[in-house]
Parts: structure tokens; C-alpha cells; sequence
């Protein structure tokens, strides 16, 4: 897991800004740089804001270095684009380390491969009142190569049969499946 420890300084030329909610929410693990976790880099970089009345960032300057271009660039554009503070009479500054730390695995995964990507299957069969099946029809499926009624072929029995009223009768059930890949730390 990624790790971003945050720390805050008070700058000095200008009044200090306060923040607007949870600083703590404006890095997020995806912003580390892909770049810099291929190249196993890591570092702290400070940074200074120049606030603008409105509460808005209008400047960020690297007063100190992680030593990788794209970690300082990475930690001034999420601050500026997500940093929010309160309005105030003058331009005020505001000022924050940001420690950046790789992940304990050897490789980033990539969620984008999942071998087995979300989806939803959606099928009806139509069974005769002894339960085999007399037809089937795909409703919703995932992908056009895949087809769920390959598996239900006719005449196979799916179930015991079906008793409506004390009489035997037909019956259409539709079936619905859902995959859910769900990444977990």
C-alpha cells in the first residue's frame, strides 16, 4: 500500500492560510506518479502555496526537494488542484511536507488486466413440466464470444419439473449473475 504521511509548517512572509475541510484528503495514493513507483522513488518534498483571497491556491513553489522531479510535481498539482482554504482579506501562504513512500509488493498492480472483468449475465430457459429444457435465450451478456445457453443444452433436465395448481406445467426462469472483482489491500 502506498503511504503518503503528511505534515504542515507555518510559513513566514505571509499570514498563514487555513484550511478549508481535511487537508489530509488532498493526496491520494493515486497520485503517486507511475514513473516514480517503476523507478522505486521515493522522497519528502515541501511545499509552499500562495493563496489568493478567495481561498484558492494560485502558486506552488518546492522549497525542498524529494530529489525526483515528478514526486514534487505530483505533490504540487494535487495540492493546488484539490486544496481548498478560507477566504480571507489578503493573500495568505501555506505551507506542507509530503512524505512519499512505495508499496511493500515488488510491482504495482495493475487493476485494469483483472482477469475476470466486471460483468453482468442475464438468461432465460424454458423448461417442459417434466424440468428439460425446450429453449434458452441469452438476455444480457457480457461479451458477444460468450454464451451462457451453451451450457443448457435442450433437452437436458435442469430440475424436477414444475406443478402449478396440482397440474405439471411449463416454466421460464430467468437467471442473473453478476461478477464483481473487488481489490483488497
Amino acid at each position: 500500500m502506498l503511504l503518503l504521511a503528511l505534515a504542515l509548517q507555518v510559513a513566514t512572509n505571509l499570514p498563514t492560510a487555513v484550511p478549508d475541510g481535511d487537508a489530509s484528503n488532498w493526496l491520494t495514493q493515486d497520485d503517486y506518479p507511475p514513473s516514480a513507483i517503476k523507478a522505486g522513488a521515493e522522497g519528502t518534498v515541501a511545499v509552499r502555496l500562495t493563496v489568493g483571497t478567495d481561498g484558492r491556491p494560485v502558486a506552488c513553489d518546492v522549497t525542498s526537494s524529494s530529489g525526483t522531479e515528478e514526486l514534487d510535481r505530483a505533490a504540487c498539482t494535487a495540492i493546488v488542484t484539490r486544496g481548498r482554504f478560507k477566504p480571507a482579506k489578503t493573500q495568505t501562504s501555506y505551507t506542507r511536507r509530503v512524505l512519499w513512500r512505495m508499496p511493500d509488493m515488488a510491482a504495482p498492480i495493475e487493476i485494469t488486466t483483472a482477469k475476470f472483468p466486471d460483468s453482468v449475465t442475464e438468461f432465460e430457459v424454458t423448461s417442459d413440466a417434466e424440468g428439460r429444457i425446450e429453449a434458452c435465450r441469452v438476455v444480457v451478456r457480457p461479451s458477444p464470444d460468450f454464451d451462457p445457453c451453451a451450457q443448457a443444452p435442450i433437452g437436458q433436465k435442469v430440475d424436477g419439473g414444475h406443478v402449478r395448481n396440482g397440474k405439471p406445467v411449463r416454466a421460464v426462469r430467468t437467471m442473473r449473475s453478476s461478477t464483481t472483482t473487488r481489490f483488497i489491500d
